[in-house]
C-alpha cells in the first residue's frame, strides 16, 4: 500500500496542480465564505438535502430533484437519477455546511482534472490558456454556483469536465472511458438540461475512439459497464415498476408540441459565447439573466465576431491529417507514443510505420504458379546450402589454425 502510495504521489505534476489550483480559486473563496458566512440550505436547496439523507434509509430515492418540466404533461417529472443525492449523503450528516464544501470540493476537482486534461490533450501552452479561460469562466457565473447543492449548479463544472474526458477518449486514452461514464451520467442526472449536451460529448468520444480502430482493453470495456449499470440501475428500476416511469414522462417532454426557444435561441446563445464581449467574461446579473438574453438578436459587433472567431476555429479542419492510426497518434505523455518517437528517433522516420496490403477480391484470383514456387524454394535452398557452406569452411580454417 505504500509503495502504491508512493508511486501516485509520484505522478503528481506540481504543476499541474498549481495551475489547477489556481484557476480553480473562485470556486475556493465562493465555499469559504458560504461557510464563514453559515451557509443553510434553504428553498430548492433544502428538499435536495432531505432527500440526500433518505439515500441511505429505506426509503432511498430511485430518481433526482423534481423538474419544472412537469407543467409539460401534468404529471410529475423528476430529473433522471439520484446520483447528486447519493453524493451528499454523506455530508448532510456531517454538518450543516458540509455539502456546500463537499460542492465547492467537487468542482474544485473538476476545475484540475479539466487543467490537467489539457495539459496531456495541448501540452503547458494550452495548459495555461484553459487554466485561464475556466478562471475568466468563473468570474462570469454567480459565486454561489460553485458551493451550491441546487442540481442545475452542481453539473455546471462536472460537464466542463466531461467535456474534456471526451476529448481525450477520442484522442485514444481508453483508460478514461469509465471516468466519463460516471461524470456524463451525473450530470445528465442532477439536470435535464444537460442530457443532450452530454450525449453528444459522449457520442464524439466514443465515436472517435471506434474509428480510430484502437483495441479498448476488455477490463476498461467491463469496468464501464459496471459503472453504467450502477449509475443507472436505480432509474431503470423505477421505470419497470412504475407506469407510465419517469423516463417515458420524460419523452413525453421531449416530444411534446409546447413553444421551444428553437434553433434561433441556439444561435443566440453561441453569439453571446463566443463573441465579443462574450458571456463568460461579463459577471452574470442574475440566474435567469441570460435565460433573457437567447430571447433577443445581439448587436451586430457580437454576431460578427461570432462568425469570426467560429471561421477560425473551423480552420484545422482545412489541415487534417488523414492516415493510418498508429501509435504517433497517442498522446505524448504516453509510454506507447514515447516508445514510437523513440523508435523513429533512432532508426529513421518510417522504421515502425504499419506495413498496408491492400487485395483486390474483385477479379478472378490468380491461380498459382507452381514453377515459379518451385524456382523460389530451389533459391532458398541454395542459399541456404551456400550459407552451411560458407560455415564449415570457416570452421575447418580456424581449426587449422588452433
Amino acid at each position: 500500500m505504500r509503495g502504491l502510495i508512493r508511486r501516485s504521489a509520484a505522478r503528481i505534476d506540481p504543476v499541474v496542480v498549481g495551475a489547477g489550483l489556481a484557476a480553480a480559486l473562485p470556486v475556493i473563496v465562493s465555499t469559504v465564505r458560504a461557510v464563514r458566512a453559515g451557509w443553510l440550505p434553504v428553498a430548492d436547496d433544502a428538499m435536495i438535502v432531505v432527500r440526500s439523507l433518505d439515500v441511505l434509509s429505506t426509503h432511498s430515492p430511485l430518481l433526482g430533484a423534481y423538474s419544472a418540466s412537469s407543467s409539460v404533461v401534468g404529471q410529475p417529472v423528476s430529473s433522471p437519477g439520484p446520483m447528486l443525492f447519493w453524493l451528499l449523503a454523506l455530508p448532510v450528516r456531517a454538518g450543516h455546511a458540509a455539502p456546500a464544501i463537499a460542492m465547492g470540493l467537487v468542482n474544485t476537482a473538476s476545475v484540475v482534472g479539466v487543467v490537467a486534461l489539457a495539459k496531456r490533450r495541448g501540452g503547458l501552452v494550452l495548459m495555461f490558456v484553459v487554466a485561464g479561460a475556466v478562471a475568466l469562466m468563473c468570474r462570469s457565473l454567480q459565486a454561489q454556483t460553485f458551493h451550491d447543492v441546487w442540481n442545475p449548479s452542481a453539473a455546471v463544472l462536472p460537464f466542463a469536465l466531461l467535456v474534456f474526458l471526451a476529448w481525450s477518449v477520442a484522442a485514444g486514452e481508453q483508460a478514461l472511458l469509465p471516468l466519463m461514464v460516471v461524470v456524463g451520467s451525473f450530470s445528465v442526472q442532477a439536470q435535464l438540461t444537460f442530457a443532450l449536451p452530454v450525449l453528444a460529448a459522449v457520442a464524439v468520444g466514443l465515436g472517435f475512439l471506434v474509428a480510430s480502430g484502437r483495441r479498448v482493453p476488455r477490463r476498461t470495456v467491463v469496468v464501464a459497464a459496471v459503472a453504467l449499470l450502477a449509475c443507472w440501475s436505480l432509474p431503470f428500476a423505477e421505470q419497470a415498476v412504475r407506469r407510465p416511469g419517469n423516463l417515458v414522462l420524460i419523452g413525453r417532454v421531449a416530444a411534446s408540441d409546447v413553444h421551444k426557444f428553437g434553433w434561433e435561441a441556439g444561435w443566440h446563445s453561441v453569439e453571446h459565447a463566443v463573441g465579443v464581449p462574450p458571456w463568460w467574461v461579463r459577471p452574470e446579473r442574475d440566474e435567469l439573466a441570460r435565460l433573457a438574453d437567447v430571447g433577443f438578436a445581439p448587436g451586430a459587433l457580437m454576431t460578427v465576431s461570432a462568425i469570426a472567431v467560429l471561421a477560425v476555429l473551423a480552420l484545422p479542419a482545412l489541415d487534417l491529417y488523414l492516415g493510418q492510426q498508429d501509435n504517433r497518434a497517442m498522446p505524448e505523455s504516453t509510454d506507447a507514443r514515447r516508445a514510437s518517437d523513440g523508435m523513429t528517433a533512432g532508426f529513421g522516420a518510417g522504421s515502425n510505420g504499419p506495413l498496408l496490403l491492400s487485395v483486390d477480391l474483385s477479379k478472378q484470383p490468380a491461380k498459382a504458379d507452381q514453377k515459379q514456387i518451385d524456382k523460389i524454394n530451389s533459391g532458398e535452398q541454395d542459399d541456404k546450402d551456400k550459407a552451411k557452406q560458407q560455415a564449415q569452411k570457416q570452421e575447418q580454417q580456424l581449426a587449422g589454425q588452433l
